[in-house]
C-alpha cells in the first residue's frame, strides 16, 4: 500500500494530466497545478501531512489488530470506522442524511458477521469444532485419564498453576481444548485455533492410498479457508511462507507435511497472545475446577479399585446390600 500505491500514482498521473476533466485548466488531474498550490498555500501542506500520517497510522493498527487478534475483529473495526466518519460528517454539515446509508449499513454489517461465522442463520452449514476438538486433542479417555492424574496442574495455588500451565497441556486434553476454543470463539480468535486443529487433522492421515488421494483436495481446503489472501478465515503468517505454500499448491507439491512450519508459527502466536489472556481469565478457573474433580474421580476409582483387589486376594467377596425405605 505504501511503496507500490505511490509508484502506480505516479504513474498515472502522467496520462491524467492529458485526459480532458474538471481540474483546473481543464484536465483529469493537474499535477504540477497541485504542487504550486502546496508551494503557496502552508494550511495545504499541513493538511497534507497530516494525512500521510494519518493513513500511515491506520495501517500500523490495523496490522496490530490482524497479527493479535484476527482479521475478522479488523474488519469488524474498519466498519465502525466507516460508520463513525459518516456521523462525524452529518454533525459537521460534510453530508447530508439519505436514508439508503442508514438502511444499508446494518445490511452491510450483518452480512458480514454472518459470512464470518459471527452469527449462524439457522438452516445454513457451518464449519462444526467438535470433530477438530476430537481429532486434535489426543487418543482417548482412557490416555486423558492417565495424563490427567500425572498433571501438575492439579497441584498448588491457582496463580501457581497458571504459571505451570502450557498450551501443550491444555491441547493436550479433551475438555482443555473444549474450552480454549470457546474462549478463543469468545475473543474472537478461534481462525487461529482452527487452523491449528485443521492442520493436525490433515497430518494424521496418509494411513492408505484412499488418504493420499484426498490430500491435494485436503490442502486445497485449508488454504482457501485458512492460508490465501481471499481466505473466509486467513490467519497471520509471514507473506514469504505464504506464496511458498501457494507456490507448493501450484506445483502439486504436496504431502502431509507441508503446513507444519505455518503450524508452528501459529501454535507460537497463540501461545504469545490468546493464551495468557485465557489463563488469566475465568474460563481458566472453570477448567481448573473440572480438573480437579477429574482427577478426584479418579483417586476414588482407584481406591476402590485397589480395596477391592485386596479383598479378592484374601478371598473375601463383598455382595450389595438392598436397602428399603
Amino acid at each position: 500500500e505504501g511503496f507500490w500505491g505511490f509508484l502506480v500514482l505516479s504513474t498515472l498521473l502522467v496520462p491524467m494530466y492529458w485526459i480532458p476533466g474538471t481540474a483546473t485548466g481543464g484536465r483529469l488531474e493537474n499535477a504540477p497545478d497541485a504542487f504550486v498550490q502546496m508551494g503557496n498555500s502552508v494550511q495545504v501542506m499541513i493538511a497534507i501531512l497530516g494525512n500521510i500520517v494519518s493513513i500511515g497510522f491506520f495501517n500500523f493498527f490495523g496490522v496490530t489488530v490482524t497479527r493479535t487478534i484476527s482479521a475478522t475483529t479488523r474488519m469488524v473495526l474498519d466498519s465502525v470506522r466507516t460508520l463513525v466518519i459518516w456521523v462525524f460528517s452529518l454533525m459537521i454539515g460534510w453530508q447530508k442524511f439519505q436514508y439508503m446509508q442508514a438502511v444499508g449499513f446494518p445490511f452491510l454489517v450483518l452480512g458480514m458477521f454472518i459470512y464470518n461465522g459471527s452469527l449462524k442463520v439457522p438452516g445454513l452449514q457451518y464449519d462444526e469444532d467438535k470433530k477438530q476438538q476430537q481429532l486434535a486433542a489426543g487418543e482417548g479417555d482412557t490416555a486423558e485419564s492417565k495424563h490427567l492424574a500425572d498433571s501438575r496442574l492439579v497441584e498448588g495455588t491457582l496463580s501457581q498453576r497458571r504459571r505451570k500451565a502450557s498450551l501443550h497441556d491444555v491441547l493436550g486434553l479433551s475438555i482443555g481444548f473444549e474450552m480454549f476454543t470457546k474462549y478463543c470463539t469468545e475473543a474472537r480468535s478461534r481462525e487461529n485455533l482452527k487452523f491449528w486443529g485443521a492442520v493436525e487433522r490433515f497430518k494424521q492421515g496418509g494411513g492408505g492410498s484412499r488418504d493420499d488421494v484426498l490430500a491435494p483436495q485436503q490442502a486445497r481446503i485449508i488454504m482457501e479457508t485458512y492460508v490465501t489472501n481471499s481466505a473466509m478465515h486467513q490467519v497471520n503468517l509471514p507473506a514469504k511462507l505464504r506464496r511458498a505454500l501457494e507456490e507448493r499448491m501450484e506445483a502439486g507439491d504436496i504431502d502431509r507435511r507441508m503446513f507444519s512450519t505455518a503450524q508452528e508459527c501459529i501454535y507460537d502466536l497463540i501461545q504469545r497472545d490468546v493464551f495468557p489472556r485465557f489463563k488469566n481469565s475465568t474460563a481458566f478457573e472453570e477448567f481448573i475446577d473440572i480438573l480437579e474433580e477429574h482427577h478426584r474421580n479418579i483417586e476414588i476409582g482407584e481406591s476402590k479399585q485397589e480395596t477391592q483387589d485386596q479383598d479378592e486376594h484374601r478371598g473375601i467377596t463383598i455382595k450389595p446390600t438392598l436397602r428399603v425405605g
